[in-house]
């Protein structure tokens, strides 16, 4: 063994380096894997990479943006830092094999050894939803500056009902942002929404309620919210469901329809999920001044300190604007050890996702859960 083992190295080495990668034997894969997603006719991307022709009439882009500039795929989080799952993430030897296949002249290869593209539907991923609620047509308004937009959908639950799945279905993906859930048992929307002439009504920062509960998101790229097995979300009977949609300036004059589907938890007394903001504002060490001066650079602390039980957390996700410039969370136990949550060393207010653990990361209680947000002012 001691003498084959360095002869089977330097085979490897010599075989990889020694001929120009192709499409159907290492590109394709890559590909279909970390970019099609976004990347075909029913995805977010107006540019589709769901073949090899497709492929080679944008392949200098594609190293440009994949290992040159590290763009793409959009992954704001430091996979140094901690892994995420379905985390889109080149690895070193992709970025390698991309950028040799690019300047050997992106040859196909044998078509016949090329995988199987995948398929991406365009409607529902939630299989037969037990709710799914439509908000009425509305044109945007949002000429100069970004709108957040606020639409009720009654569920008419006469019961509370468990909820493991949730899915966005944005109207026009052309023009909606992101889309925050929420359920509210009072009247306070409805109260809003009679007293704005047109469709829904406007509220920035929530939707109007101090008593409004998150129970989920969707940003482009993202897919539905499945729960694990023997987990779920409580939907509180009477209550309503209010879409909180952000609509960017430019937008005015465009229509949307959006959709969400809501699947029923099977399982017997299921383990309840919040969907909770525990870092915000009010934590910031120096509240209520976050106050960001021109032309300047200043960074914040935010503590939440975990009650009397222990939790678990599933996933993160980290929310600023448009002078947000990198957000970092980690918790400290009693016991003086550091998780880590999620570091984002450029924050791009345009990418922004909910980032699911590997596996589930348990907080004991007593645990102080640090945010660190930095912001830029300048230029």
């Amino acid at each position: 063994m001691k003498s084959f083992l360095p002869l089977a190295f330097l085979s490897i080495i010599g075989t990889s380096y020694g001929q120009t990668p192709t499409w159907s034997s290492d590109i394709a894969k890559i590909i279909y894997g970390k970019c099609s997603k976004c990347h075909n006719p029913n995805g977010i991307s107006r540019t589709s990479l769901m073949s090899y022709n497709q492929a080679l009439a944008i392949s200098s882009n594609i190293k440009d943006k994949a290992v040159t500039k590290g763009i793409m795929p959009p992954w704001p989080p430091d996979a140094k830092y901690k892994h995420f799952k379905d985390e889109r993430v080149l690895s070193t030897v992709e970025k390698d094999l991309i950028s040799r296949w690019v300047d050997g002249g992106a040859p196909e290869g044998n078509p016949s050894l090329a995988p199987t593209p995948p398929v991406f539907s365009k409607g529902s991923k939630i299989n037969a939803p037990d709710i799914s609620l439509r908000m009425p047509v509305y044109t945007s308004k949002a000429t100069s500056e970004d709108l957040y937009r606020c639409f009720i959908l009654d569920p008419k639950l006469t019961a509370n009902q468990k909820i493991e799945q949730i899915e966005v279905l944005p109207g026009n993906s052309d023009i909606v942002h992101h889309v925050l859930i929420y359920q509210d048992t009072t009247n306070k929307p409805t109260t809003l929404d009679n007293a704005d002439p047109d469709t829904g009504y406007t509220s920035f920062g929530g939707i109007g309620s101090d008593k409004a509960i998150l129970i989920g998101a969707w940003v482009p790229g993202s897919s539905p919210k499945i729960l694990p097995t023997g987990m779920a979300m409580t939907l509180f009977q009477k209550s309503k469901i209010v879409l909180q949609i952000h609509y960017p300036k430019g937008t005015s004059g465009a229509i949307d329809s959006t959709r969400i589907n809501i699947k029923y938890s099977t399982s017997v007394n299921p383990r309840e999920v919040f969907f909770q903001p525990i870092l915000n504002e009010k934590l910031i060490n120096n509240y209520p001044f976050l106050f960001i001066p021109k032309d300047s650079i200043r960074t914040f602390q935010q503590v939440y300190t975990i009650p009397f039980l222990d939790f678990s957390m599933l996933s993160l996700a980290p929310h600023m604007h448009l002078v947000g410039q990198s957000y970092k969370v980690f918790t400290v136990t009693p016991s003086g050890d550091t998780l880590r949550g999620i570091d984002i060393p450029n924050w791009d207010f345009h990418w922004q996702d909910e980032y699911t653990f590997k596996k589930v990361q348990k907080l004991p209680a007593g645990s102080k859960v640090y945010g660190v947000a930095k912001y830029n002012n300048t230029t």
